[in-house]
């Protein structure tokens, strides 16, 4: 076998495991995100649904005593948070489908090559790896603030 062909098996061996790490990757991104996601929905929306059960309860037994309106107001405000909770949830969602899709990109526009080095920064692949960074950090914020709103709306229904 000829050096050619010797180093066009290595390049082909290498841009093979190229593609398939970049499917891996976006695979197992797209899950863990998914599962993340669907956890903060699942907190926001079942505390609003448990609270506004609550309040169909206490507004049926005490609409009008003093304790009890008290009452409805700080669950007002949870269901608030909560509200904001839910739609930061569904913010990160986005992000990370747009982070998945920019990273996917940045490894697509890589220039392949049969000689080393078998794959090629572009400008293009630099510019959608650094969009990509930047979605991520945001879906992370996000996420991160839908699990915030969560604590400040659950935190903040006081009972007595």
């Amino acid at each position: 076998m000829a050096e050619e062909e010797k180093g066009d098996i290595w390049a082909r061996r290498a841009l093979d495991g190229h593609r398939e790490r970049k499917e891996n990757q976006l695979l197992a991104a797209t899950e863990s995100a998914n599962i993340a996601l669907k956890g903060l929905l699942l907190l926001n929306g079942g505390a609003a649904i448990a609270l506004l059960a609550f309040l169909a309860n206490v507004v049926k037994e005490e609409a009008t005593s003093a304790a009890a309106q008290k009452l409805v107001f700080s669950i007002h405000a949870a269901m608030g948070s909560l509200a904001y909770g839910a739609a930061a949830a569904v913010g990160a969602a986005m992000f990370g489908y747009l982070t998945n899709r920019a990273y996917a990109e940045c490894i697509g526009t890589k220039h392949e090559s049969l000689e080393r080095p078998y794959l090629r920064e572009t400008c293009a692949s630099k510019l959608w790896g650094a969009v990509a960074g930047t979605l991520n950090v945001l879906g992370v914020l996000s996420a991160a603030a839908s699990l915030y709103f969560f604590v400040i709306g659950v935190s903040g229904v006081q009972i007595r």
